[in-house]
């Protein structure tokens, strides 16, 4: 299990501790050196804040939201942000294919904690048994969308979690046969 994985599935801190312990982890993995990763990891963090680093999306993501919708399918992003997923969405192009968007920084908890999940399927309009949450981290989506009751899918494109306990996709659009 990796550091960060530990740090989350223990409970441990904030969104702000598990970027920070991932920038730590990841930029040695790049190349940077034990003396420049102190302020690597500030700088990746700033740019993090100021410029959304993750505001993109797979080429697939916006052509299999469409199919999902499509069936008539309830969409929404269960985020732990920094009160700017509804920007980070526009800017990848999908905003328009959810009907909501539930960032953690907005309502108060963070995943892996249940009641995230339930903010989202009360606001959806459905029980949780009637509900999937698809999310890339074992310890913060499975656990926390298995434990408010959804049904947890993993996605793990790399197959890290081959023994995971619950359904694994290896694309987005492996939903179009799951769902």
């Amino acid at each position: 299990m990796s550091r960060v994985a530990e740090l989350v599935a223990a409970g441990a801190g904030s969104t702000e501790k598990l970027k920070r312990e991932f920038y730590s982890t990841l930029l040695p993995e790049l190349g940077v050196s034990d003396a420049q990763l102190a302020s690597a990891v500030e700088c990746a963090l700033k740019l993090a804040h100021e410029e959304m680093l993750w505001r993109s999306a797979d080429e697939t993501t916006a052509s299999t939201l469409a199919r999902l919708k499509a069936r008539g399918l309830k969409l929404a992003v269960v985020s732990n942000s920094d009160g700017r997923i509804d920007i980070a969405l526009e800017k990848a192009g999908i905003a328009h294919l959810l009907d909501f968007s539930i960032d953690s920084f907005n309502v108060g908890v963070e995943k892996p904690n249940a009641r995230i999940f339930r903010i989202a399927t009360d606001r959806a309009g459905v029980d949780p048994h009637e509900a999937a949450y698809v999310g890339d981290l074992y310890s913060v989506d499975v656990v926390g969308s298995r434990s408010a009751g959804l049904i947890p899918i993993l996605y793990d494109p790399f197959e890290f979690n081959a023994d995971a306990d619950c359904l694994r996709i290896k694309s987005l659009d492996d939903l179009l046969v799951v769902l």
